[in-house]
């Protein structure tokens, strides 16, 4: 069960995949109850209302928080969100009881659905931040799915529960102490501080080309056009779904969470597969095939004779949509890197955003003109045929995508760099510079000002204190912190035993690193005083 203790090993990283999993909770429980309500108060134009009001406002919020938690901590910026959304929909509960206009209620609902759909997409800019290795980062994103599908299960079935014995209000007031929860839960994480401006560059001409990157991924902007074209199906679903059950099927109001729910049950099962294979080579299939089971489990809909197949044709979905997001989640931030993670992310978001709200907004055009099933069943065909356009193209990404370099490994086995976050580590192996010696060089001197750390990627060295020979170093041994640390100069005198290859680092590129976890400068502080304590 390795990819168990590389997901949840973190004790960060399994907090925030856990106030993941509360907050998606709480936001699907709430969806299903506020498009009940929506039906019976102002029937499909109030339910698609909500689709639209729940995604079109984070054309504008998705920049500014993905913009905020780029600039500082954000996992703060997680918890204030959720706070305000807990405001929002008690508000919304209030103004029910107090019997103020449905569109006030449906409205203070969406906004707060809208908050809550950064949460995905700041979460997978903090993971690289936690994660150590790209083994872990690829194994926490796929936990982070197996967290949203469980929510995705829960969820509904939470407010289908209530529904069966209460009014839409109970559910919204259930999905609002589980807000609280969610607020709790993130307490407990706690980000480096260089997620921020000077490490993942949240300015607008870093945003433009984080941008332009995410258009350009994939064959024609493969990835955004999946991506809109999932969200747009997503989005109808939403409201061609109210149709489908109360309409067309004739089922309860309770049934709508037991479809929802259905999604989530054929999450887990993804999240599942993905466990077992997902890795850093095969991200761009991963989406691909995930966008591929979303239209086909959509189509299956379309023909679904009863409630029994319908929710096996969304189970479909949900292992669709599980797959499609450890792919993207994990590939956008590794093929953008970390100084653009938070705007790409960002970017996508939006994309996202139009595509719920213009397949919601188009939802009920398209049942009039078509039937709800006839709507379904397009939607799904169009989706299909669009993957099956792009899916070769997009391939071709996982063919680009190298495993991790010999230097990161090398670099990642010094003791104060093996608790670094996978992000840093990979910048740390941008930064370095190869050195060669020729055998019986001086490489350092002792008493010289010191500027750089190295460690050695090939041959032999001696270090000697004072004219007296202390140790020989060998590949994969550091040397030269102790200047750089203490800010003194040379303790020692380093000389090639044979012809000798290293890997440099400059002052502030090392410093600047080790300043990132408090655990890491500790480590270089620890190995600092061994090698003192043991010099005349």
């Amino acid at each position: 069960m390795g990819w168990w203790r590389d997901a949840w090993g973190h004790p960060h990283i399994r907090a925030l995949g856990l106030g993941l999993f509360l907050s998606f909770l709480a936001t699907l429980s709430l969806a299903v109850a506020a498009s009940v309500y929506a039906y019976q108060s102002g029937g499909a134009p109030l339910v698609a209302y909500f689709g639209a009001a729940s995604t079109l406002p984070g054309v504008v919020l998705t920049p500014l928080l993905m913009g905020a938690a780029s600039r500082g901590r954000a996992e703060v910026v997680l918890r204030r969100t959720t706070l305000v959304r807990v405001g929002l929909v008690g508000g919304g509960a209030a103004a029910e009881l107090a019997g103020l206009s449905p569109v006030l209620v449906v409205s203070l609902l969406a906004l707060s659905s809208c908050l809550g759909a950064t949460f995905r997409a700041t979460q997978a800019l903090l993971l690289p931040w936690l994660a150590r290795t790209p083994a872990q980062l690829a194994a926490a994103n796929v936990a982070a799915t197996v967290s949203e599908n469980a929510a995705a299960l829960t969820g509904p079935a939470l407010a289908g529960l209530v529904l069966l014995v209460a009014d839409p209000v109970a559910a919204l007031l259930v999905a609002a102490g589980v807000l609280v929860l969610t607020v709790v839960v993130l307490t407990r994480v706690d980000a480096p501080e260089q997620v921020s401006v000077t490490r993942t560059g949240a300015d607008r001409r870093r945003a433009l080309s984080a941008t332009r990157s995410v258009l350009r991924l994939g064959p024609t902007g493969g990835v955004v056009a999946l991506v809109f074209a999932q969200t747009f199906t997503r989005g109808a679903l939403g409201v061609l779904l109210v149709l489908l059950a109360l309409d067309t099927l004739g089922l309860q109001n309770s049934s709508v969470g037991w479809l929802n729910a259905a999604i989530g049950l054929g999450g887990l099962a993804g999240a599942a597969v993905g466990f077992l294979m997902v890795r850093v080579a095969r991200l761009a299939r991963f989406f691909v095939v995930g966008v591929l089971l979303w239209g086909l489990g959509t189509a299956a809909l379309a023909g679904a004779p009863g409630l029994a197949i319908a929710l096996l044709a969304l189970a479909f979905v949900g292992v669709g949509n599980a797959l499609e997001d450890s792919g993207v989640f994990t590939l956008v931030p590794r093929r953008l890197g970390p100084r653009e993670a938070a705007a790409g992310l960002g970017a996508l978001e939006v994309v996202a955003v139009v595509g719920i709200a213009a397949g919601a907004l188009l939802a009920p055009v398209l049942a009039e003109a078509l039937e709800v099933r006839g709507a379904i069943a397009g939607i799904g065909g169009v989706l299909v045929a669009l993957t099956l356009a792009y899916g070769t193209g997009l391939a071709r990404l996982d063919r680009d995508e190298s495993g991790p370099s010999p230097d990161l490994e090398l670099v990642r086995g010094l003791p104060a760099f093996s608790v670094l976050p996978v992000v840093v580590l990979e910048e740390l192996a941008g930064a370095l510079t190869e050195e060669h010696y020729p055998s019986g060089a001086t490489v350092v001197a002792e008493g010289a000002p010191g500027d750089r750390f190295q460690v050695v990627r090939e041959g032999h060295a001696a270090v000697h204190v004072r004219g007296v020979e202390r140790r020989v170093l060998g590949p994969g041994d550091g040397f030269g912190e102790i200047a750089l640390l203490r800010d003194v100069p040379r303790t020692a005198t380093v000389t090639a035993l044979s012809d000798l290859t290293t890997l440099a680092l400059e002052r502030s590129d090392f410093l600047g690193a080790l300043a990132t976890t408090p655990s890491s400068r500790a480590q270089a502080d620890a190995g600092a005083e061994e090698k003192l304590g043991g010099d005349p």
